[in-house]
This record gives structure tokens, C-alpha cells and sequence, in this order.
């Protein structure tokens, strides 16, 4: 048994691939001290949750980054305190941003491995998030950001393989990287019982509200197939800082009584809320790849574990994982199309069966127990080239 430090600007409670972590550590019979955001909880046996601070919602990137360097200067202190009461031999970082990683310098200097997380590509985010050129200076040094924040791990983690190859693009070294994907995990998101093939269509999106993911486009694309599908349902799980425009457009578009909202769940309620959702659906556009931001949507990755058909759009990082056998896929930024698809299962819906079908072989390569290994793998991998217990 050892002691693990678990560092994220994100919330934890609401932070799925953080809690599978932190899940299977406990599990394996480590202890873990976990430096987030949010609203504290009371402790478990082995967990301990440090809640440092609110996240901040903005459209600009001033306070982003102001709230980041804060979180940071916290997490630095509040670590280096715990380490008068427990030795560290793991201390896991998250990113974003990439270099809260230096929050690990004393445990690092204590003997501890370091490992920084990957879940998403801090230059490409940026760049997609603010609409920069990739070669805008600021994108530049996120770039020098994040290949010295790397230097300094001693193993970096990313969620898929083209994440992997912009990691290596950027100068990291391919045998410094693994992947464990953000797939659901099995003991939560689990198959859904068999449901009806006539009656209302419920589709789902959970997550973050933010306009460069396209919850817009959803809501057109809905507006535009509900004269038709008058039994269409979206349930939205989530916030975010679009979340007054979405509410705004809703009332425009006269779907009141078609869309339901609700704020953020913790992950443990996440598949109750989806157990009677037969579809997922994803709305980001071109505007990604154009930034070669190969963001894998976690959310339809719980999606397919649950054996949820997700309609997405056909960009690069979807169809690598992806296809015609398991998803419903349309064309990028084409509200039409992902109109096309909604009424097709709407009409279709023995469609959806195949789809299962599709998603059980996809959960056979893709589980969360064969991420966890690797996970464990890499940390036993760590241990043996330093000779620790």
C-alpha cells in the first residue's frame, strides 16, 4: 500500500476520468489525497478530497488563466503542507493546464514518480477555443509549455492515439507516452435493459456548455425534424458559460417542451439520468480539426458503454474509433444532415439494435478494466526503473 496525490483544476465529483483513477487505486489498496475543484465532501475510507477552489466560467482568456495560476499557487501550497503528514510515492497531475505538473516538485524531490495526464492538447484547445491561428505566438508557447511541463514528468498519459501523435508532433518522446482512454467504466455505465421501438425518441448530451460544441447546432438540427418527429425529447445535463445563449435559444426556437435541463450530476447518477435515453448525440464542427484538436467526446464514450448509439459528426478522431456499424455519423457543421440522422432513428428505430450490436464489439477493445491495467502497468513500470517498494 502506498499514498497517491491526485491533482486536477477540474472537479472531482463530476470528473469521470479522474474518479476511475482514483476508484482503482483505492481499490488495489492504495490511499489517495485528491487537490480539485468544487464543493468538499466528507471523506471515505482512503480517500481524502481537497476542494481549493470554484471553477471559473469565462468567454475571454484573462480570467481562465488568472483562476489557473491561482489554482496552481493553492494546490502548490496545500500539497507541500500533506507532505509533512504522508510521503507521497505516486502524484498523478491533470491537465489543464499542463504545467500544474510543477506542483509535484517536492514530492518529486522526496522520491516520488510524476505522472502528467493528457485529456486534451493544450495548445490545440486554446487555439479552437479563442479561434488562434496554430502558429499565433500564444499557441507557440503553450506548445513550449507543455514540452517542458512533459520534461519534467516522468511519464505522460493521453486518451487516444491522435492525441498521441500531436503529443509526439510537438516534440515528446514516443516512449514517454501511453494512452488510457476515456471509456465508461463498466461498473457504472452498464448496458441498458431492452427498450420500446415505438413511442417518443430521447436524445441525450451531458457536459460542458461551451459554443465551440456545438449544443446550438443540436437544438437547430431538433427544430428542424420535430414537425415531423413530434415525440422527440432531448434531455441536457450539464453548464458552462453558453448556457444562458442555449436557454435563450430554446425559447426562440419554441422547444420548451421538448428540451429538459439540469445542471451538472455527480458521475455516480450520470447513468440513472441515461437509462432511458436511446440516443446520444454530439454537435462539434470542422472548426476542430481545422486546430487539429483530436478531442475524443468522453461522452460518447459513456455513451457506448452504456450501449447508447451516439449521432455524431464524421471528423477525424471520431471516425478513427468509430463507424457506420456503431454510430450514426453525419457531416460536420451541417445541421441538415444531423437533422437527416435524428429523423432516420425517429423512424427507424430497429436501426438502433444493429447499433448495439456494434457498440458490444467496440466495448470488447475499449473497456475500462483493459485501460486500468495499462494504467497500473505503467505505474509497476515506473517503480521497477527507479527500484521503489
Amino acid at each position: 500500500m502506498s499514498n497517491v496525490c491526485m491533482v486536477a483544476y477540474a472537479n472531482y465529483f463530476t470528473d469521470a476520468r479522474i474518479k476511475n483513477y482514483v476508484e482503482a487505486l483505492l481499490k488495489a489498496g492504495h490511499e489517495v489525497d485528491v487537490f480539485a475543484l468544487g464543493k468538499p465532501e466528507p471523506a471515505r475510507l482512503g480517500l481524502r478530497v481537497f476542494c481549493l477552489m470554484s471553477k471559473t466560467w469565462s468567454k475571454s482568456t484573462l480570467p481562465y488563466v488568472l483562476s489557473q495560476l491561482a489554482f496552481f499557487m493553492l494546490a502548490m501550497w496545500r500539497v507541500s503542507q500533506a507532505l509533512g503528514r504522508r510521503r507521497y510515492s505516486l502524484v498523478h497531475v491533470h491537465n489543464m493546464p499542463d504545467f500544474i505538473v510543477f506542483v509535484a516538485l517536492l514530492p518529486k524531490l522526496s522520491g516520488a514518480k510524476v505522472i502528467l495526464d493528457v485529456h486534451d492538447t493544450m495548445p490545440e484547445t486554446y487555439a479552437t477555443k479563442f479561434n488562434l491561428s496554430l502558429s499565433h505566438p500564444l499557441i507557440a508557447l503553450l506548445r513550449l509549455e507543455e514540452r517542458i511541463s512533459a520534461a519534467f514528468a516522468d511519464a505522460v498519459i493521453t486518451t487516444n492515439d491522435l492525441h498521441r501523435e500531436a503529443l509526439m508532433g510537438h516534440g515528446i518522446s514516443a516512449d514517454k507516452i501511453s494512452i488510457v482512454m476515456n471509456v465508461g467504466n463498466d461498473a457504472l455505465f452498464r448496458p441498458q435493459v431492452k427498450r420500446e421501438t415505438v413511442g417518443p425518441l430521447t436524445l441525450a448530451y451531458h457536459g460542458t456548455i461551451a459554443a465551440r460544441l456545438g449544443v446550438d447546432l443540436i437544438l437547430e438540427a431538433i427544430h428542424l425534424c420535430i414537425s415531423r418527429c413530434p415525440e422527440l425529447r432531448f434531455v441536457l445535463i450539464g453548464d458552462g458559460d453558453y448556457m444562458p445563449s442555449i436557454k435563450q435559444l430554446i425559447v426562440q426556437l419554441d422547444l420548451t417542451k421538448v428540451v429538459s435541463l439540469s445542471g451538472f450530476v455527480p458521475v455516480e447518477c450520470l447513468p440513472e439520468r441515461l437509462a432511458r435515453v436511446d440516443v446520444g448525440i454530439v454537435g462539434l464542427g470542422r472548426n476542430y480539426e481545422l486546430h487539429r484538436n483530436w478531442g475524443l467526446p468522453v461522452k460518447m464514450l459513456e455513451y457506448a458503454a452504456m450501449e447508447i448509439p451516439t449521432i455524431a459528426p464524421r471528423l477525424r478522431v471520431i471516425a478513427h474509433y468509430f463507424d457506420d456499424t456503431n454510430a450514426i455519423l453525419y457531416r460536420p457543421d451541417d445541421v441538415a444532415d444531423m437533422a437527416r440522422c435524428i429523423q432516420e432513428v425517429y423512424l427507424h428505430r430497429d436501426k438502433l439494435e444493429r447499433l448495439k450490436e456494434g457498440l458490444r464489439g467496440f466495448n470488447q477493445q475499449y473497456s475500462w478494466p483493459i485501460m486500468e491495467k495499462r494504467y497500473f502497468d505503467l505505474i509497476n513500470q515506473s517503480r521497477r526503473s527507479t527500484g521503489a517498494n
